[in-house]
């Protein structure tokens, strides 16, 4: 089996752990260029250097309020203060709820200051997990060609799967089917050493199981850690996100917009029998279609992006951090791609 690490571009090889933000901004360039930057961590590095941002931010302010207090009181007020800034965007939303068409683009440019506020808190409490929610520079802390031989061994227990609808599996490898987490992470590591491309097959027959576990072809999921495929699309949505960026990186675009469309698919609106309506999940489908509109760029893809970004509204009463740092990117996002902010 050849050496994963072998296949990494030189520029990707990281030769150094590092722990504070100014220290990524080289690297910051050459993953860009490599395409190596995961969507969401993309755009959160856009957010904080955009204008905007840096004429609207209240990160001084927080630095200020959080000076000197424990860790424990830090954290303490972080959740009140995510929570307010919660109640703020949900007054908003009721208030202009549901938008016309004229004025979704306004809708869009009046919750940027909220978003603005959530995101300049979250940068004061921790700038890196702020911009990268999983962590920057994952190459550095996997055993790529090791972990390798237990994907390679997934893949093959998964073909026999399908192939002979029964699911054979020795006694010492059961701890595999609780590997959909560490799976997915290793595969989006795959990624940020520009081998994403390595992860296809599985991913693949993933997608091929999900179907036929849903359809009562395959009798039970293998991975246990997650919802099952007969209950919900959880993992299907997940599993699309990374094929369709890793074609993204690949530049097979025409391929890249076919599996954003199974993205969008997937929405409530249009799958009624087994759409996504959680909030982070609709959430990652209104990014789908913005990165649908920036390859294809048609009025009707504009149209869905703001329809969605609509939908999107009201949908969150509970979670103050993920779902407002995630509607935040994709909020600014949207104005950046539209000409509504800088």
């Amino acid at each position: 089996m050849e050496s994963l690490n072998s296949l990494i571009p030189l520029e990707l090889v990281p030769l150094e752990k590092k722990t504070k933000l100014k220290e990524f901004e080289r690297d910051f360039e050459v993953w860009r260029k490599h395409k190596c930057l995961s969507p969401h961590t993309e755009w959160a590095w856009d957010f904080i250097n955009s204008e905007y941002f840096k004429n609207n931010n209240n990160v001084s302010y927080y630095k200020e309020l959080f000076s000197g207090l424990s860790l424990k009181d830090k954290y303490d007020n972080l959740n009140k203060l995510s929570k307010t800034l919660l109640d703020k965007l949900i007054e908003y939303e009721k208030s202009i709820y549901p938008p016309s068409e004229s004025d979704s683009k306004e809708a869009i440019i009046n919750s940027l200051p909220i978003f603005t506020e959530f995101f300049s808190l979250y940068f004061v409490a921790d700038e890196l997990s702020c911009i990268a929610r999983w962590g920057f520079n994952r190459t550095y802390e996997h055993n790529l060609d090791g972990e390798y031989k237990w994907v390679s061994r997934i893949e093959k227990i998964l073909e026999e799967y399908i192939e002979t609808k029964t699911l054979n599996i020795n006694e010492d490898e059961i701890y595999l089917r609780e590997y959909f987490s560490k799976t997915l992470s290793f595969c989006w590591t795959l990624t940020e050493a520009k081998i994403g491309y390595k992860a296809l097959n599985l991913i693949n027959l993933c997608l091929k199981c999900d179907l036929l576990i849903y359809n009562k072809v395959l009798p039970d999921d293998f991975f246990k850690d997650k919802e099952s495929s007969h209950l919900t699309s959880r993992k299907r949505l997940t599993l699309l996100l990374l094929k369709s960026f890793i074609h993204y990186q690949s530049d097979e675009i025409e391929k890249y917009k076919e599996t954003l469309r199974q993205i969008i698919d997937l929405h409530i609106i249009y799958n009624k029998e087994r759409g996504i309506f959680y909030p982070v999940g609709v959430n990652r489908i209104l990014e789908s279609a913005l990165n649908l509109y920036k390859v294809e760029p048609t009025d009707e893809n504009k149209q869905r992006v703001l329809d969605f970004y609509t939908a999107n509204m009201l949908v969150q009463t509970a979670d103050s951090r993920e779902y407002p740092r995630e509607r935040a990117l994709v909020t600014f996002q949207i104005a950046k791609t539209f000409g509504y902010a800088k």
